[in-house]
């Protein structure tokens, strides 16, 4: 009990010295030694009535805004469901239908702000300063990116499936392969792909030959839908010259039997032309897009034009295309035309030499 008396005595004389200490210190009049002399101590406490600087600049300084509209650089279309967030404060929004979004809540500072989308070039803000109260308004513009997977059969095996699991050796010529190579005819695709030789008799010819099968050994698709079939003649055909190729998104090569799947006629293997399907819109509004190619070579007298269009709704698309080719003749040259022909020659006597050139 004593000691319990003890200690409230302490903490009143404690509170008293402070109060005193306190008045006194306001005082112009206020001296340290004097005031030591009267009351034998001097006790300096820190008042709780003054605030820190800390609290004090939490209460001045309000929250920031960050606010904005995400498009596509592109179309100018609002994008939805992009994350927006701020790696250092862990927070973060997603845009609306319309690509509105808003940051609430941001302390006054200097961020990074990162902006991703699945099928976009993400984009980095540094340095965005968000000021006491304020809002800040930023346009980001999204590009899309091209992200690049593993090559898929899709028609082949009548179901999507990677081309190593498939057991035939399976070529695929993307669209990127089809402009780099600068194709006039739509034969001429397959002139750099393995184990493909394209026969051409005349410039406007192209016949593929797989693994030395050809005409109706082998299978031509156009979407998935036959162009020939077993009945058609057995020697080099040109079918795949009555295609634009203007308006190839890609082509696919079976190499090897197919008849499980395409019947006897895909005896050598399969050619499947896959054309472009025009995309939807997005929104309400009607879009349209075109493209152009021609060309002129002076050695054959060969000139060809590409066109073709695409309008979209958003339930509807629709895709046409255009293409002319011409070709003049291709002649032998005088010196040594009929000595090579006479060279190529075979004959099965017994006996029989070529003819020395």
């Amino acid at each position: 009990m004593l000691k319990k008396f003890s200690l409230l005595r302490s903490f009143t004389f404690g509170i008293w010295v402070t109060s005193q200490f306190i008045t006194c210190i306001l005082s112009p009049a206020f001296s340290a030694e004097k005031f030591k002399q009267n009351h034998g101590v001097v006790v300096i406490l820190q008042s709780p009535l003054v605030a820190s600087p800390r609290i004090s600049e939490e209460i001045q300084d309000d929250p920031g805004t960050i606010i904005g509209i995400v498009r596509e650089k592109e179309s100018r279309r609002p994008v939805e469901n992009v994350q927006v967030y701020i790696p250092s404060l862990k927070t973060g929004a997603v845009s609306q239908a319309d690509g509105r979004f808003a940051l609430n809540e941001v302390p006054a500072g200097v961020y990074t702000l990162k902006i991703r989308m699945l099928g976009y070039e993400r984009i980095t803000i540094d340095s965005l300063v968000v000021k006491a109260g304020a809002k800040v308004e930023i346009a980001p513009e999204l590009v899309l990116k091209v992200y690049e997977v593993h090559e898929i059969q899709v028609t082949a095996s009548r179901h999507e499936a990677l081309a190593q699991s498939i057991p035939q050796l399976v070529s695929v010529v993307s669209r990127q392969k089809i402009r780099d190579r600068a194709i006039s005819q739509t034969p001429e695709v397959l002139r750099e792909e393995m184990g493909v030789v394209v026969q051409k008799t005349s410039n406007s010819g192209g016949s593929p030959i797989i693994r030395g099968l050809r005409a109706n050994k082998i299978l031509l698709l156009v979407d998935g839908i036959r162009m020939n079939n077993a009945t058609y003649r057995g020697g080099n055909l040109h079918y795949l010259n009555t295609l634009n190729p203007g308006a190839i998104e890609r082509m696919e090569v079976v190499h090897g039997p197919s008849s499980v799947l395409y019947g006897s006629d895909a005896l050598g293997g399969t050619i499947n032309t896959l054309t472009i399907t025009p995309p939807f819109s997005v929104d309400d509004k009607l879009e349209f897009d075109g493209a152009a190619g021609t060309g002129f070579s002076s050695a054959d007298e060969t000139k060809y034009l590409n066109l073709h269009a695409t309008a979209s709704g958003r339930k509807w698309s629709l895709f046409t295309g255009f293409s002319l080719y011409s070709s003049g003749d291709v002649r032998r040259g005088s010196s040594w035309g009929d000595e090579m022909m006479q060279r190529l020659r075979s004959s099965p006597e017994a006996g029989r030499n070529l003819a020395k050139v």
